[in-house]
């Protein structure tokens, strides 16, 4: 069972040296710009220790009457340009994604190999300002290991090294976001790079011995499951481009107010409990973290946070009115028991637990909530009209 209306969560933006401090390979503020975008790892401490609340939001099923609130566009038959398919290269990213991708090694490319995503490099680099001239502190890093496309470093840091190859040295031009840390927020700079090594990740054979490594009777049991993951793959896709089109034809009046200020409040209050747990983690003041990690204050902080805020509760809320705005239209709100028992049963049997394992787990009126809200995602995909079929 997945739950459509999911919470957006931001990115966590640490700085790399909170995480290796004195690695010369990845530049810190500490000696170096952070370059590195490299997000900490989910820490694996409980929900209230790391400042997310076990309460539930607020949500819309309360309100009987939405029309105050939007008006839909077209439900049935929408027009949606085009149809995602199975097909070999999405069966190829399946495979990987799902059972290779921790099995794939990197190895030293070949010499005449040309850098593209997905490579891992080695590159020594300096930066300069473009407006002085002048290397700027931090800037430099010797022996530094990106993997391009990974999205570790400033955008356009890794794209710049694509399509060189080993022993050329070249300049990457880029400029900093305007949010980026004090000094150099908005600055555009040039990388002085030479590209000492590039390697490549290569997976393992396919065969009948890596399927039953894998613990798949055979290879055949391998593919058949890999094509099933397919299916549920530009299923999702394509039930969310219908989706999309629903969302753009809904006209918001206003949001319900009161919804509104809790969304945004338990915005702001998970995520400066969230980062104020990392703070305490590296035994930091909360203040001298958000001017280290983001150089920010605590007032910019808040002021970021708040109209990030805005924006979650709008589109959680602009999903969460239609939802129940389709059901209201096409079929009412109530799940009864014949369909809560039978599709129980189907959420039960994707996670490998019993019925009532599940409800124990998650309450009626919680599942009950999912169910509606697959039933609507159900209804707009069967009834959407595709152009052709993506290739």
């Amino acid at each position: 069972m997945k739950k459509l209306f999911a919470l957006i969560l931001a990115a966590l933006c640490l700085l790399a040296c909170l995480s290796a401090c004195g690695d010369s390979n990845t530049p810190t503020s500490s000696d170096s710009t952070d370059v590195s975008t490299s997000s900490e790892s989910e820490s694996s401490e409980s929900g209230a220790d790391s400042g997310e609340s076990s309460e539930e939001l607020p949500g819309v099923k309360d309100l009987a009457d939405l029309s105050p609130y939007l008006t839909l566009g077209t439900v049935k038959g929408v027009s949606v340009a085009e149809k995602a398919i199975v097909n070999e290269q999405v069966m190829e990213s399946v495979l990987k994604e799902k059972f290779l991708e921790s099995l794939a090694e990197f190895k030293e490319a070949p010499s005449g190999t040309v850098a593209e995503e997905g490579h891992k490099v080695v590159v020594d680099f300096k930066g300069y300002l473009i407006k002085t001239g002048e290397a700027f502190e931090g800037g430099e890093a010797k022996d530094s290991e990106v993997e391009i496309g990974a999205g570790n470093f400033v955008e356009g840091f890794e794209d710049g090294i694509v399509g060189h190859m080993v022993g050329d040295s070249f300049d990457v031009y880029l400029t900093f976001p305007e949010d980026y840390k004090e000094g150099l927020a908005g600055e555009e700079v040039r990388f002085a790079m030479t590209l000492k090594k590039i390697s490549v990740k290569v997976y393992p054979d396919v065969d009948d011995e890596l399927a039953k490594s894998l613990e798949f009777e055979s290879l055949e049991a391998m593919n058949q499951k890999v094509a099933a993951l397919a299916e549920e793959k530009v299923l999702a896709e394509n039930m969310s481009a219908a989706w999309k089109v629903v969302l753009e034809g809904v006209e918001i009046k206003e949001y319900p107010k009161e919804l509104y200020d809790s969304y945004v409040d338990w915005y702001v209050d998970y995520y400066t409990g969230y980062y104020g747990y990392y703070a305490s983690m590296y035994g930091m003041e909360y203040a001298a973290f958000l001017e280290y990690a983001f150089g920010m204050t605590e007032k910019e902080f808040v002021a970021d946070l708040t109209e990030a805020a805005e924006k979650y509760a709008e589109g959680a809320l602009k999903e969460e009115l239609t939802v129940y705005a389709v059901a209201d239209a096409v079929f009412g709100r109530e799940i009864d028991d014949a369909e809560y028992k039978a599709t129980l049963e189907e959420y039960a049997k994707e996670q490998g637990k019993t019925a009532s394992e599940l409800e124990t787990e998650n309450g009626r009126e919680t599942l009950e909530e999912n169910m509606l809200w697959d039933k609507v995602m159900k209804y707009i995909y069967d009834n959407a009209v595709f152009g052709p079929v993506t290739q």
